[in-house]
């Protein structure tokens, strides 16, 4: 057990090592997280399979069309980190933990923004 924590840990270094350019900045997400330009985090739902029409016209039969539009229909959890603008950008659960585990939004900023303490 004690394995597989140390492997996560590593894992979540990785991540958060790797460059991204966000805004026209290239940092790791680490750097970018600890800049202060997410102000806030939330999970949000997506669907599973963007529904392709051609795709669907395309196949045998209706059940095999019934089955495709109810896969299409199911929804994911997407982990979002929002921008002083209002956008989001979509991050891997790893980085949505560590930007909520260490807790970096800035407590002036949000009364400012959401006139919340």
């Amino acid at each position: 057990m004690n394995n597989i924590k140390i492997m996560n840990k590593v894992r979540q270094e990785n991540i958060l090592n790797k460059l991204v350019r966000i805004n026209n900045n290239v940092k790791t997400w680490k750097e970018h997280i600890k800049s202060g330009i997410f102000i806030k985090s939330e999970i949000g739902e997506t669907n599973k399979i963007n529904y392709n029409r051609i795709k669907c016209n395309r196949m045998d039969n209706n059940k095999d069309q019934d089955t495709y539009i109810k896969k299409c229909e199911e929804m994911k959890k997407t982990y979002r980190l929002y921008q002083k603008e209002g956008s989001f950008i979509n991050v891997p659960k790893m980085i949505f933990d560590y930007f909520n585990d260490n807790n970096y939004l800035n407590k002036k900023e949000l009364n400012d923004i959401f006139g919340v303490a």
